[in-house]
């Protein structure tokens, strides 16, 4: 160990020439908060309110932040748009759904009943199965159909009519949630998605964490809260100028039970919530209030020089799905996603967002300037001369489409035990090599982003258990699993 603290290493990361192309979206230079933390980390003292109970400047801080997006009421959230998704699930999956039937117009109580099932988007961040999980729900998924465009092809969108299928086959469903943008800033067509449902006496949870920017400009998509959805969670701090862990909770419509939605949100909120933190939010907010059309407008023209230069490179590609500030770049067939995320930070300074199989993600946000811009431009350029002029060898000419992911498709694990019997049922651990055809009662997801390739109650094929080898190869570190070196997993005990 260095006997380094952790604020000293902190520190000195600051204090370097390293770019941040990832999240949070202050990238470190908005300085909205001037002060020491310590300065103003209070707790619930006379004149400052308190979250779970708001009746003065948190109230009117949080109404503020519900008038801005549009939504009929806003939460802070201190835990991250996690504890936004679990409170949802909460309060809708578990809601009381009143039977309309002859004789019950009086409200007899013999006419209500709990829905038990939920229909998850199997993109979806590992905190709605954890959702899922502690409620008990029987989980339906649908997955992504894939979008192939240009030189990239990604997870793509929820499809409304699977969306559809899946209802009609399970009527019993309560609630449907879905990401919408994903990580990579794929899209989903919400508003048909939110008619679907809707027609079908559920509720539809959007899980926005990485669009709190939009709605604000045209360039961007419209924001879920606008169109159709019940609940929206959103991160500001993933491509908005807050602190770490700060996200919203918004109430979209009528069909949800505001006070006890209320009540769940201070179920899985810590009940010293940080001031520091949610003087952020309310910063964040007022900047968005004042300047958000600006600082989008200048993202929006940020973006748009660097994908005509971009554009112009013949071995690495710049490309974007639904969300333009997502830069999704790849050499593929000359360096991995792994080669490519090293030789920005080793050679130029700059630390990507992720780095996938073959791509990486560089995600972009109003916090970015356009110097930053231009050094991400000039050392694409660079690696791009280098293929070029044969530095860096590779064997398909630079024609080859980037991979996606690793999520696996529907196909390749079927889920055959409900996710909370086999995340409780008895369980051994096994090599992964031995694990074909067992049942998997962990977790395995690498992270970034978080969305599990494996969930408990899903059996394990040997196309499974090839994928997660593979990434430990290529030098992915797969979390969620007891074992921390990923050689053995638990499963169900037969």
């Amino acid at each position: 160990m260095s006997g380094e603290s952790l604020y000293e290493t902190l520190r000195r990361y600051s204090e370097g020439t390293m770019y941040p192309l990832h999240m949070p979206g202050h990238k470190r230079h908005l300085k909205e908060i001037p002060d020491s933390p310590y300065a103003i980390d209070i707790t619930e003292i006379d004149g400052f309110d308190n979250l779970h109970h708001a009746q003065h400047v948190l109230k009117e801080a949080q109404e503020h932040a519900a008038a801005l997006w549009g939504a009929r009421r806003t939460w802070y959230l201190v835990g991250g748009s996690s504890a936004g998704i679990l409170a949802g699930i909460a309060a809708c999956a578990n809601r009381q759904a009143y039977e309309t039937a002859a004789g019950d117009a009086a409200g007899n109580t013999a006419a209500y009943r709990c829905h038990k099932k939920i229909v998850i988007a199997r993109n979806c961040h590992k905190s709605v199965y954890f959702g899922a999980m502690l409620h008990g729900l029987d989980t339906v998924y649908v997955y992504p159909r894939p979008l192939a465009e240009e030189n990239f092809e990604l997870n793509g969108r929820i499809v409304p009519e699977d969306i559809a299928r899946a209802l009609d086959q399970n009527p019993e469903v309560s609630l449907v949630v879905v990401t919408s943008p994903s990580y990579d800033g794929v899209v989903s067509d919400i508003t048909a998605i939110a008619r679907i449902v809707h027609e079908r006496g559920a509720l539809l949870l959007v899980d926005e964490a990485h669009g709190a920017h939009f709605g604000f400009h045209p360039a961007f998509p419209q924001s879920a809260i606008r169109l159709g959805a019940d609940v929206v969670v959103q991160s500001l701090h993933k491509t908005l100028p807050a602190l770490t862990q700060c996200a919203l909770l918004h109430l979209c419509s009528s069909r949800v039970d505001e006070a006890f939605l209320a009540r769940t949100t201070e179920v899985y909120q810590t009940s010293s919530p940080s001031y520091v933190l949610m003087a952020s939010m309310d910063l964040c907010t007022r900047e968005m209030e004042k300047n958000g059309t600006k600082l989008l407008e200048d993202l929006s023209r940020n973006l748009q020089r660097f994908y005509e230069k971009a554009g112009r490179m013949q071995y690495v590609h710049a490309w974007h799905a639904d969300d333009p500030s997502r830069i999704l770049v790849s050499a593929s067939g000359y360096l991995s996603g792994i080669e490519l995320a090293c030789l920005l930070r080793e050679d130029f300074g700059m630390e990507t967002e992720m780095a996938a199989p073959s791509y990486v993600l560089c995600l972009m946000s109003v916090g970015d300037t356009r110097e930053g811009f231009e050094r991400l431009t000039a050392a694409l350029w660079e690696i791009d001369q280098r293929i070029r002029n044969g530095e860096i060898p590779g064997e398909n000419l630079g024609e080859g489409k980037m991979g996606d992911n690793g999520m696996p498709d529907t196909n390749m694990h079927p889920a055959v035990m409900p996710l909370y019997q086999a995340w409780n049922a008895p369980a051994c651990s096994l090599p992964l090599k031995n694990c074909c055809q067992k049942i998997s009662t962990e977790f395995v997801y690498l992270y970034p982003p978080g969305i599990p390739l494996v969930v408990p109650g899903e059996q394990l094929t040997e196309e499974i258990i090839r994928l997660m080898e593979d990434d430990m190869e290529r030098g992915y570190s797969l979390q969620g699993m007891a074992d921390p070196d990923a050689k053995e997993l638990r499963v169900v005990r037969q």
